[in-house]
């Protein structure tokens, strides 16, 4: 008997019975914790998570003096900023919170000025905030930190070169479930992972490259309520072997599957709204593969559509062209 997998339905009914917990029974120390909300693209709606912070306090900010946060996401950023506030050490730390409203004519000055040393964000956002970066200020930053999104060669190589000084990590994270990896051990290129603690990955159906969809399973420590076997609607495969820092699991994030939508560029591509155009246009039998390209330094998402013909298809065009 097939093993039962979550799918996103499942986690929107699990988020909203994870609130209703966390309404009833009040947090003894309401500064550990914060809100997240979902992009609404699970479960059809915008979904509100409850998330307790100290498994993450002390170790994505330690030292570093100035943040610049590069999120569309408004939750995500006060997220981050309430999380600096509690790192453990006592030294301020001073923030620039970003969205895509601020990315025009005199940015490139008010980052000179600032002077970040950390940039944290959607790789996508950080790419298009460090083309209006002068290379004074891309040398400044000694640390960038990735997630939410799949890191293609394209921005890996934009990273590699722009910020030569800094060291580019990225983790395994979604807003439904939270926290999926562990902090960068350093011997993992970008796209690898470990495991959290309470986090076990299987690949779905792997093919003979080991490549499928990434199931996870996660107790209730941070987020309340585990999940078990969640598709989490990116494919992967398990990396053989162990790594040299010691951990057993190794798993590659290989991009997006596509299930419920498409994130390329910052942008959402719902699955519905393709569905909805391909009915208008009378396609049945089609692929829509979505790539993020270069432009100079400016990440583009990109759409490719093949078309399967209704078999007969030939015979009725060369009829028109008659």
């Amino acid at each position: 008997m097939a093993k039962h997998i979550e799918e996103r339905a499942d986690a929107a009914t699990a988020a909203r019975e994870r609130l209703k917990t966390f309404i009833a029974h009040p947090p003894e120390d309401a500064r550990l914790w914060g809100i997240r909300t979902t992009s609404g693209t699970t479960g059809g709606e915008p979904l509100i998570v409850p998330h307790h912070y100290p498994s993450m306090r002390g170790r994505i900010f330690k030292e570093e003096k100035r943040m610049l946060q590069c999120y569309g996401s408004m939750s995500s950023r006060l997220s981050f900023t309430h999380l600096s506030h509690i790192r453990d050490t006592a030294d301020e730390l001073v923030s620039l919170s970003l969205d895509g409203a601020d990315l025009g004519p005199g940015l490139d000055r008010a980052l000179d000025e600032f002077g970040a040393d950390i940039i944290i964000g959607y790789p996508s956002f950080v790419a298009r905030v460090c083309a209006l970066m002068s290379a004074g200020a891309r040398a400044r930053v000694v640390h960038v930190r990735l997630s939410g999104e799949f890191i293609d060669s394209g921005l890996r190589h934009l990273f590699e070169e722009r910020f030569a000084n800094a060291d580019t990590t990225s983790m395994y994270v979604s807003a439904e479930t939270g926290r999926l990896s562990t902090f960068p051990c350093g011997h993992l290129p970008l796209n690898r992972y470990h495991p959290a603690p309470g986090v076990t990955i299987e690949i779905a159906e792997p093919g003979d490259d080991g490549a499928g969809d990434i199931l996870v399973s996660k107790d209730g420590r941070e987020e309340l309520v585990p999940f078990r076997r969640y598709r989490v609607g990116d494919t992967g495969r398990i990396v053989p072997g162990s790594c040299p820092c010691g951990e057993a699991v190794t798993f590659e994030v290989l991009g997006r599957s596509g299930h419920d939508y498409l994130k390329l560029a910052g942008a959402i591509v719902r699955r519905e709204e393709v569905e909805r155009v391909a009915r208008r246009l009378g396609l049945r039998e089609y692929f829509l593969e979505g790539s993020l390209k270069m432009r100079g330094n400016t990440p583009a998402g990109a759409l490719e559509l093949s078309i399967v013909p209704p078999e007969g298809a030939g015979e009725e065009a060369a009829a028109r062209l008659a």
